[in-house]
């Protein structure tokens, strides 16, 4: 999590994830990427779960050649499944 990344309250951001001031996080829960704040900055939505994933390039000379660009992904809004798996990470811990 770089360059003044918001992460709001229960947000789980899985192993691995690179989130900066460039990034676009894709909600697939809703099928859109999630909008910046009024200072432009990245907001990890409340609850979120997001995990690494790519999206096609579909502009300029590469769209349609198979190439992928990174993109975190939220897949599901936290939930008491979720909820028991942080905890037990956090006491195994």
């Amino acid at each position: 999590i770089y360059e003044g990344t918001i992460v709001q309250e229960g947000a789980v951001i899985a192993s691995g994830v690179i989130i900066t001031s460039s990034t676009a996080i894709f909600d697939a829960t809703t099928g859109e990427f999630v909008p910046r704040n009024a200072d432009g900055r990245v907001v990890v939505p409340r609850g979120a779960v997001v995990v690494s994933g790519s999206r096609p390039v579909r502009h300029g000379v590469s769209a349609g050649s198979g190439v992928s660009l990174y993109c975190p992904v939220i897949v599901k809004y936290r939930d008491e499944k979720t909820s028991g798996s942080v905890t037990l990470e956090d006491m195994l811990r």
